[in-house]
């Protein structure tokens, strides 16, 4: 597959797209519980398309995240991800949010995937991150 390069803005608060091979979600602030949402599910629209084993969800600049969609996130967005992760090298890098609610709300909700045989590590930089994803 080729190296692709797009993305898509949800109300200039989050991208969704590909770079190098690696389905990225990146927040850039606080959204609304339908942008939060439509993002995601564009996200797994993006990987019916292409299935690509290695995600990046960049949260360093997120703001919080409700109770209401943490809960959606863990009961509904993530089993349907999940489900679509390739056979393969199945890695997910999650940078941590500066602000310190939406770093707890990170660390409580990606537990779900400790359970799905998931590779997942946790980084301060994005950079550092893909770094780790590409490493095979």
């Amino acid at each position: 597959m080729e190296d692709q390069i797009f993305a898509k803005q949800y109300l200039n608060e989050m991208n969704i797209g590909v770079q190098d091979n690696i389905a990225f979600i990146e927040w850039h602030g606080a959204l609304s519980s339908e942008a939060y949402r439509a993002g995601h599910h564009e996200f797994l629209n993006l990987l019916h398309e292409y299935p690509y084993p290695l995600w990046l969800f960049d949260y360093e600049k997120g703001k919080y995240i409700s109770a209401e969609d943490q809960q959606w996130t863990v009961q509904e967005w993530f089993p349907k991800a999940v489900s679509l992760l390739p056979k393969g090298v199945d890695k997910i890098a999650v940078v941590i949010a500066h602000d310190i609610f939406n770093k707890v709300a990170i660390r409580i909700m990606t537990a779900y995937l400790w359970n799905h045989n998931v590779e997942i590590a946790f980084f301060d930089e994005e950079m550092v991150g893909i770094e780790w994803l590409k490493a095979v």
